[in-house]
């Protein structure tokens, strides 16, 4: 219902239900559902022009996604914290964020993508 809400562009009721659902996870500990629900409240927040709000969700989305062990959905929102970072022009964060990213791959076993380094080669030119 939240994300609906969101499609229409009715913020305060989607901040609602999204903090409804929140609290129902966090109630029975639903790490899996907390971490999703920032992931999309963060997204809803983006949307709607609320950048701070955004990255605070994307935040705690990050920090439940570790708890789970789960580096895709981690590396999801690290991407969308780097986006939100480099929009704001704030390029260290940007650059701390693709790291992550880089660490993730090769705790995996993989190399990080190409689009991941090339991106980092480019903030790293830009910050210098």
């Amino acid at each position: 219902l939240a994300l609906e809400e969101a499609r229409q562009q009715q913020w305060d009721e989607s901040v609602r239900l999204f903090t409804q659902a929140l609290d129902s996870h966090r109630v029975v500990g639903n790490e899996e559902g907390l971490a999703g629900t920032y992931s999309q409240m963060g997204k809803m927040f983006l949307d709607s022009g609320r950048s701070v709000e955004a990255e605070r969700c994307f935040n705690n989305a990050t920090e439940h996604f570790i708890k789970l062990g789960n580096p895709s959905g981690e590396a999801a929102v690290l991407r969308e914290l780097a986006d939100l970072y480099e929009q704001r022009q704030d390029t260290i964060a940007a650059i701390r964020c693709v790291e992550r990213l880089h660490h993730l791959a090769l705790g995996t076993g993989r190399a990080p993508s190409t689009a991941d380094r090339d991106r980092l080669t480019r903030l790293r030119a830009a910050h210098s």
